[in-house]
């Protein structure tokens, strides 16, 4: 399982990802949400039979970035 996350995302996401489950085989990548090609880009590049949670927070914490929810799920959907 890989968890796609935003660049910017609350700190303790990332580090419980990687402190409590990786060691369970969840790997993580983080991505810029702004940008819809480079969300494209990184769940083009993971193995197509794996699983994939896209996980989003809007606004970001800390910077407040607003996420387009709607055009995020619509690209997920496309290309799963």
């Amino acid at each position: 399982i890989t968890v796609l996350l935003p660049e910017d995302v609350y700190h303790g996401v990332p580090s419980v990802l990687a402190d409590v489950f990786n060691r369970h085989g969840i790997t993580t990548r983080t991505v810029d949400y702004t940008d819809l090609c480079a969300i494209s880009a990184a769940l083009s590049e993971i193995e197509g039979s794996e699983d994939v949670i896209v996980w989003m927070e809007t606004p970001s914490n800390p910077l407040c970035q607003v996420i387009d929810v709607a055009a995020v799920c619509k690209l997920v959907c496309s290309i799963s």
